[in-house]
């Protein structure tokens, strides 16, 4: 009598083949979304430094400066960035910061009246507004029908404040 036949079907194969993909499949979607949520938190890290740069700067020269480039030729400006200790490896050529996602960080120095921004920090006259536009590249942060404190596109910013 010949002795039963050890191994595994070609069923059974393909069964732990496909609990092994889906697996994998789970597995690559939570390292996405933790790495999403990494970048996040490092930009808003940023941009809280240079938040603290900005008011560094106002309080020695009484305004904000017109361009967070650092070495764009303004002493107080690049003394009260390279304070904040900003990575210099998130520093392009040009000497403007960069987010996690190595995009350059937006700011816009707001000197007079009403700005169409969901987000603008300081009082009176002199206000910014700083934010990052994301994974994807694109300024999502305008568009004006999205309600202030909710997510705009996948852009970053620093704080969130009514609309004017």
């Amino acid at each position: 009598m010949r002795g039963a036949r050890r191994g595994f079907t070609l069923v059974e194969l393909l069964v732990v083949i496909v609990i092994l993909a889906i697996l994998f499949g789970l597995v690559l979607a939570i390292r996405e979304g933790t790495q999403k949520t990494a970048h996040d938190a490092k930009t808003k890290s940023l941009l809280k430094r240079i938040e603290m740069a900005l008011t560094n700067y106002k309080e020695k020269t009484g305004e904000y400066p017109s361009s967070i480039r650092n070495s764009a030729g303004d002493p107080e400006w690049d003394a009260a960035f390279d304070a904040q200790n900003y990575p210099p490896e998130l520093i392009d050529a040009d000497g403007d910061p960069l987010d996690a996602w190595e995009q350059e960080i937006a700011y816009v120095r707001v000197t007079s009246g009403g700005a169409p921004f969901h987000l603008i920090v300081g009082q009176g006259d002199d206000r910014y507004v700083l934010y990052s536009v994301g994974s994807d590249g694109t300024d999502d942060t305008n568009d004006g029908d999205d309600p202030a404190g909710s997510d705009i596109g996948d852009d970053v910013h620093s704080r969130r404040l009514p609309q004017n």
